[in-house]
């Protein structure tokens, strides 16, 4: 049976975050601003990587902040919402501490996050059940070929992990399934670079990242389409393998901009087969990830590898393209390691980052530090 998703009875937020004009002087601003706030306002974080702060406001102080001509922009902080019984992997990549709990199959998980807007998330991968409840009615083929329409294992498995209402960081996202090979075994494939052309082609929405959870190699063609991708602006995850050795030779993990994901356990460690190397951005959760099982629409089950530790990074990207606009593949994921959770993992070879994805909230719900977008 599903895991069981609630949302926080919070009241609405009276949260906003206020970006500042260049050559502001935020003393000077504060000073401004302290007559125009009524003793239920307060100021309640001071960032440092962009030019403004957050605070909860009353709607006085809020218009006044909007004629300012101090204030760049102001925006409302979304809600935020909690989902119970959650899988350990979506606990661990919103919360800073070391899980307490370490059976990766109880549902003493909480997940943190912010309700947000849809964007589309493409995945290149074997097949899909696309009537599993976990996708509501937000999936659709993509590039496919009509012997290969088949309810795929692997498919099912790794969008549900990206974008699964349950399973997933992007609870709202648009799946766009698209198949490079008739089984995770098939030497029988679409070729990859044909789906790179439909995504490519397809995509109307600036808010986009593809994922893509096999391993394939060495590859020159693949690696010219992906990188041909990235140039474009479009965010792309991919596996980093599960061979355990460095994954600079991985297509398209080794491609220059795309965001190469490691796996770890609960126990935060590296997986013994998860590949590393100077190449991967990141580690996520990797070992008995909860998702959908392709078998029957209400089915479900555990997995491990890369392959789930990939998806979860992709769906945080939709996730932070949603909550706070778009913005070049290197600067995301400059952002998202900027955020990460840093030395926390076990069992990282030299040369190979030592970063955790993480969502960064506060417990307000506001996160740490939005990027200027």
């Amino acid at each position: 049976t599903p895991l069981h998703v609630q949302s926080n009875d919070m009241p609405e937020t009276t949260g906003y975050i206020v970006h500042l004009k260049e050559g502001v002087d935020k003393d000077v601003h504060f000073q401004w601003l302290q007559p125009q706030l009524s003793p239920d306002c307060e100021i309640t974080h001071d960032y440092t990587i962009i030019h403004g702060y957050a605070g909860d406001f009353c709607q006085e102080a809020v218009d006044a902040l909007r004629a300012s001509d101090h204030v760049k922009r102001i925006e409302k902080v979304c809600d935020q919402a909690l989902m119970e019984q959650s899988p350990w992997g979506l606990n661990r990549i919103s919360q800073g501490k070391k899980l307490t709990t370490q059976d990766t199959r109880s549902d003493d998980f909480t997940y943190f996050f912010n309700d947000w807007s849809e964007v589309d998330i493409y995945f290149m991968e074997t097949g899909y059940r696309l009537d599993h409840v976990e996708f509501e009615d937000r999936a659709r083929w993509g590039f496919i070929r009509k012997e290969t329409k088949k309810t795929g294992k692997h498919g099912t498995a790794v969008v549900s992990a990206a974008a699964g209402k349950t399973c997933g960081p992007a609870k709202h996202a648009n799946i766009v399934a698209c198949v490079v090979y008739r089984s995770a075994t098939s030497k029988r494939k679409i070729p990859a670079v044909i789906n790179m052309s439909f995504g490519f082609e397809d995509s109307s929405n600036d808010n986009t990242t593809f994922g893509d959870a096999l391993e394939k190699g060495h590859s020159s063609n693949l690696k010219f389409a992906w990188c041909l991708t990235v140039a474009d602006g479009i965010h792309v995850c991919a596996a980093a393998g599960n061979s355990g050795i460095d994954a600079k030779d991985v297509t398209p993990a080794r491609v220059k901009g795309c965001n190469a994901i490691g796996s770890c356990s609960i126990e935060d460690k590296r997986l013994e087969k998860s590949n590393y190397g100077a190449i991967v951005k990141m580690f996520a959760p990797g070992e008995n990830i909860y998702v959908a099982k392709y078998t029957a629409v209400d089915a479900y089950w555990y997995r491990g590898g890369t392959s789930y530790a990939c998806p979860y990074v992709a769906g945080m990207i939709a996730y932070f393209l949603a909550l706070h606009g778009n913005k070049p593949p290197a600067d995301m994921t400059s952002f998202l390691q900027s955020i990460a959770l840093c030395g926390v993992l076990e069992d990282i070879p030299e040369g190979t980052m030592n970063l955790l994805a993480y969502n960064a909230l506060t417990g307000r719900g506001i996160m740490k530090d939005p990027y200027d977008v």
